[in-house]
């Protein structure tokens, strides 16, 4: 069940329509891996960030 409850936590911060806007600031080096992984995986960089800080906060 915890599996199923992930994924469902994963497609709910991806497609959540009440979002805010936030500025952080990142080392370019961070940005740029963080981009190349995102496009590995064929999503927007901005979901993948949402999907990593989402499974970091439910461990």
């Amino acid at each position: 069940m915890q599996h199923h409850s992930s994924r469902l936590l994963s497609s709910f911060v991806l497609s959540s329509p009440s979002t805010k806007p936030i500025t952080i600031r990142l080392p370019v080096s961070l940005i740029y891996n963080l981009k190349m992984m995102a496009n590995k995986r064929d999503i927007p960089y901005q979901s993948f960030i949402k999907t990593i800080l989402a499974d970091r906060i439910k461990a």
